[in-house]
């Protein structure tokens, strides 16, 4: 199957983008600022299933985040599990989120990224690992959140030149 330049152009964007965030997420940082450490890729894979549904979706979402177990050394899988039940969820709603106001954008992925450390911190206490105690521990997903509508305004512009939308 051949692709057009556009859509070599789109796949290489959606590429690139990624590797940036996960640059972002390998930064080592220190100890008392990781809790306020976004998200970095599942920011990404919920722009981007958001923004090109039909190029990224729920396998695209999974493949990332066994990307991102493979560099952080967890556990094989969890990050993937996770990062395609919210990829699932983009999914399911993304007419409607897309539709949204900026601000109720912010909070729509405050709730995603909350449900997805939510279902890590379930999975590792399932797993027997030690999980962090507090709220303190959803503080990334209030970032997360608020940063959403800067990453946006950065991607939105030259996503345009790309053609990367459905």
């Amino acid at each position: 199957m051949r692709y057009s330049a556009k859509q070599q152009a789109s796949w290489l964007r959606i590429g690139v983008s990624l590797c940036l965030l996960l640059f972002l997420v390998l930064l080592p940082l220190p100890k008392w600022i990781q809790w306020w450490q976004p998200q970095w890729l599942l920011l990404g894979a919920i722009y981007w299933s958001l923004q090109a549904p039909s190029r990224f979706g729920v396998f695209s979402a999974w493949t990332v985040g066994l990307l991102l177990d493979c560099v952080t050394e967890g556990l094989f899988g969890l990050n993937a599990l996770a990062m395609a039940v919210i990829a699932y969820f983009v999914y399911l709603l993304h007419h409607r989120i897309r539709l949204f106001p900026w601000w109720q954008q912010c909070f729509t992925v405050f709730v995603l990224v909350g449900l997805y450390q939510t279902l890590m911190r379930v999975l590792h206490s399932l797993l027997g690992d030690p999980v962090a105690e507090g709220f303190y521990y959803y503080l990334s997903a209030l970032i997360s959140g608020l940063l959403w509508p800067a990453l946006r305004l950065l991607s939105v512009g030259s996503a345009r030149k790309t053609a990367v939308f459905n």
